[in-house]
């Protein structure tokens, strides 16, 4: 009898080791460190659902809800969860069989997503759709790289990148409050824009005064008008000077505090 229940014993402990087995159970794609939101890892195995052509292991197709250019992040919607992605720097990227960058993804555009060990996507391809919204964005922040009033184009730089956009007679440009002209703008001023289509339906300079200090070198002139050249621990330095701002000759070869605004040199004295 001892035999038996003995028996009958064991048989209870192996069915019972098995089914915990089962249950704590993880396919690897999951396992992998920083797994991925609850709303989305029911969709991330190993083994592709029947009838579904989506592989979902770093693989996913899917809309786009929401993309932020500035952050490089995409936001897709799974369920009740909304997850937000972070596109690598260096992410293929195609649209409608082309290659394409970042900027041209918009919101409401069927893509599938390739993610790495890490869940950064490093592959989008994508096929336009119909955008949900008026398609506008906007940079913060960004530097004036450099004018060209021939084409009304100005090329900015943010995001360790550069990229030109267009200004037309219906942007609307502003300067401490006030509306200026395309005349008014200067290389090395501080910029929030708004964009759409590849041109900036608003630009605002954003007031910031910074001053540097260095050896004057010399005043000029050109066809921006007046300019000057600091020196500083032996790196030579361009400035743009606002119109009317008088500068002694015996400031040259004199070590000077200058204030700039907004890319222009608005004061010098000497230290």
């Amino acid at each position: 009898m001892k035999k038996v229940l003995a028996g009958i014993l064991v048989l209870m402990m192996f069915f019972t080791l098995a089914l915990s087995a089962v249950g704590a159970f993880v396919p690897p794609g999951l396992a992998k460190k920083g797994g991925l939101p609850p709303g989305i890892q029911k969709r991330f195995s190993l083994e592709e659902i029947e009838g579904d052509n989506r592989i979902i292991n770093g693989e996913y197709e899917t809309v786009v809800k929401e993309i932020d250019l500035n952050k490089r992040r995409i936001t897709i919607e799974e369920g009740e969860a909304i997850i937000s992605l972070l596109v690598a720097n260096r992410a293929e990227i195609k649209l409608d069989d082309k290659d394409a960058v970042l900027k041209d993804i918009k919101k409401g555009y069927e893509v599938y997503l390739e993610l790495d060990k890490d869940n950064v996507i490093t592959k989008i391809i994508g096929k336009t759709g119909d955008v949900v919204e008026d398609e506008t964005w906007s940079i913060r922040g960004a530097t004036v790289y450099s004018i060209n009033e021939k084409d009304q184009k100005i090329a900015l730089s943010y995001d360790n990148k550069r990229e030109t956009y267009y200004v037309n007679r219906n942007t609307v440009i502003e300067i401490n409050g006030n509306k200026k002209t395309f005349d008014d703008l200067s290389v090395n001023m501080k910029v929030n824009v708004t964009i759409k289509d590849e041109t900036i339906l608003k630009l605002t300079v954003v007031s910031e005064t910074t001053r540097h200090e260095g050896v004057l070198l010399g005043t000029f002139k050109d066809n921006d008008g007046p300019y000057i050249i600091l020196n500083k621990d032996g790196a030579h330095s361009i400035f743009d000077v606002k119109a009317g701002l008088d500068i002694p000759d015996s400031y040259v070869n004199r070590e000077v505090y200058i204030e700039v605004q907004n890319g222009l040199v608005t004061d010098i004295w000497r230290k």
